[in-house]
């Protein structure tokens, strides 16, 4: 069932009425999070492909949730799917699908690490950096930024 209507509610996210693509976006989260259904996959990573911008950005959302919450033997089967999902995502036009597509590579790494480190080696250097910043606060780095940082290390060194 939630093969057959997946499509129809990607379908609603661009909708100019506001109350029919939100409704379509909650029904996707509960799909998502509820039905394990590796054949889901496909469905989802196609739309990284479309020419909206909001679609591509659901996308996203979406493969980020299912990476998040899905166990890992669903995801086996389409390593290359989502790591061409993933890397399409990366280079997008639009900077908040980059971001997010950004935390789905995070995610495909505690999920799938050899599909990750090939798709990592895959990218070009910027790309590659662009990754390393976004997962600055993950691995123990400060919350703050550089400025901030620097004028509270000054206040602990003067006290």
């Amino acid at each position: 069932m939630a093969e057959v209507l997946l499509q129809s509610l990607f379908n609603l996210v661009p909708n100019s009425a506001r109350i029919m693509a939100s409704s379509g976006v909650v029904t996707l989260r509960l799909v998502i999070r509820h039905t394990h259904a590796s054949r889901l996959i496909p469905i989802i990573t196609s739309n990284s492909t479309s020419k909206s911008v909001a679609l591509r950005r659901r996308s996203f959302a979406c493969l980020e949730q299912l990476l998040q919450e899905w166990p890992t033997a669903p995801l086996e089967r389409h390593g290359s799917t989502l790591s061409g999902a993933v890397k399409r995502g990366i280079s997008d036009a639009d900077s908040e699908a980059r971001m997010v597509s950004r935390k789905c590579y995070w995610s495909l790494h505690n999920q799938l690490p050899s599909v990750a480190r090939a798709l990592y080696t895959s990218l070009e250097q910027s790309h590659q950096k662009a990754l390393q910043n976004a997962r600055g606060p993950a691995n123990g780095v400060s919350l703050l930024p550089h400025s901030d940082r620097s004028s509270s290390s000054s206040q602990e060194s003067l006290k």
